[in-house]
């Protein structure tokens, strides 16, 4: 793995944004684990998105794309997309 490379930073990306999710639902007594517990549907869940920022939700729509594409195609991620 080129740790130099922009899809290695959007993997990686998507991954701190999973753990970080997953300690947020382990942390606040108030949150449930849905039926499954994969990114998507904690992110997507009614109560996560009750105590999240509204304006942060496209972005981490966009950290998990961009993390699914470079992860499971042969898509090109341009230095640009990583950093955004």
């Amino acid at each position: 793995m080129d740790i130099n490379s922009p899809a290695t930073c959007a993997i990686l990306a998507r991954r701190a944004l999973e753990l970080a999710v997953k300690w947020v639902y382990s942390a606040d007594s108030c949150l449930k684990v849905p039926y499954q517990d994969n990114l998507s549907s904690l992110v997507h869940d009614r109560t996560f998105l009750d105590i999240l920022e509204p304006k942060l939700f496209p972005l981490i729509k966009y950290v998990i794309k961009l993390g699914n594409m470079a992860a499971h195609t042969g898509n090109k991620i341009t230095r640009e997309e990583a950093v955004l």
